[in-house]
């Protein structure tokens, strides 16, 4: 073989050399541009999300819809996860456990026994269908499931003139109509359920069978929409359901302690996460109801001190109703989930009294308790 022949081997050996290097270049370089701009997207994503906790902390009833880059975002007790940045943990918050698409709804309410305790927040997508199962109660009588639909937020809001979808709820009258729904290619669908779970379970609508088991969700609700009652949580399984009994929780059920409570259980679609909110929940009942108490134990001397003896009698009341739903709510601490409803409904019974005496103390023109 000639001199010639091997230099132009050799020579488009070296080009073709030289050009995988210079690929592998680029290529790395577009690698590490595409990472920068998807952390850079994380960390907008997750700023925002702090902004909407920061400003729904002071803004209690209202809900709206932010708009967001579509990138993926995770829920469960440590907070939501965007990319491989540091979750965003709020104090207590309900939520599905993914997230899809440009925009979120969210929406805040407080949680009273019978004072201010925390907000809880909700945060959802348009996206994330809900099914409100009528209870079947009298015409004469509003349902449990036309007042926790109508206590929901609006399916569309108005923002610079333009209607645009805010909340995917629906209410359905029966079993029959429940069963002729359509698909609507939500990416989530979440039936709620007033009753406890018969036997047996309710079929899954036909034309929701086709979707993936951790997207179609249930809750049976047992109990009084105000008050305190029991919760299960459902998953699919192939063609029907199946108790989602989480991780920490092997029973499945739960429960939950007032209006606010028992949306956030409809929020969630995870028994563990809604767990792990209602824990940090009660933490919060707890200190906050010791600074009422001491308050309160304030008061009462002030008022015995003046021999103002109605007054002292009725603080005296409202310091025994704060002992109890403390003792009560101390119960609910350090638990993965309370144990029946006997604490629960001792802190519903003992908040209520607590606001009749308050009533009593306005009306007394004594000092207030909250």
């Amino acid at each position: 073989m000639s001199k010639a022949v091997i230099d132009i081997q050799l020579n488009w050996i070296f080009i073709i050399i030289v050009g995988g290097i210079i690929l592998l270049f680029f290529f790395t370089l577009a690698s590490k541009q595409k990472d920068v701009a998807e952390t850079k997207i994380a960390r907008t994503v997750r700023f925002d999300l702090s902004s909407i906790f920061t400003s729904s902390k002071v803004t209690a009833g209202s809900a709206s819809l932010i708009s967001i880059p579509n990138i993926g975002i995770s829920y469960d007790c440590a907070g939501y996860s965007i990319g491989g940045i540091n979750p965003v943990k709020p104090q207590v918050a309900f939520s599905p456990s993914l997230f899809k698409g440009y925009q979120l709804m969210a929406w805040t309410l407080d949680w009273s026994m019978p004072f201010r305790i925390a907000n809880f927040q909700y945060i959802t997508s348009p996206n994330v269908r809900y099914i409100i199962v009528d209870d079947g109660a009298s015409t004469t009588v509003q349902s449990k499931a036309d007042k926790i639909y109508n206590l929901l937020p609006e399916q569309y809001i108005q923002e610079r003139g333009e209607r645009k979808p805010l909340l995917a709820k629906e209410l359905v009258t029966d079993a029959t109509a429940l069963n002729n729904i359509q698909n609507l290619n939500n990416y989530k669908v979440r039936i709620v359920y007033f009753t406890v779970p018969p036997s047996p379970l309710p079929s899954i609508p036909p034309a929701l069978v086709s979707m993936e088991d951790e997207d179609l969700t249930a809750l049976f609700i047992d109990g009084e929409i105000e008050g305190a009652g029991e919760i299960k949580f459902y998953q699919k399984s192939s063609t029907g359901w199946a108790q989602d009994a989480g991780i920490e929780n092997p029973s499945a059920t739960t429960y939950y302690l007032g209006t606010p409570s028992l949306l956030g259980a409809i929020f969630s679609d995870d028994i563990d996460t809604y767990n792990c909110n209602m824990r940090e929940a009660y933490k919060v009942l707890d200190k906050v109801a010791e600074i009422y108490k001491e308050r309160t134990s304030s008061l009462k001397t002030a008022m015995t001190t003046a021999t103002r003896t109605n007054c002292a009698t009725e603080l005296g009341n409202a310091e025994n109703k704060l002992t109890t739903i403390i003792a009560a709510n101390k119960n609910l601490i350090g638990v993965t989930a309370p144990q029946g409803t006997g604490n629960l409904g001792t802190i519903k019974s003992e908040a209520d009294g607590l606001k009749s005496t308050n009533t009593n103390l306005q009306r007394l023109s004594c000092p207030e308790v909250y």
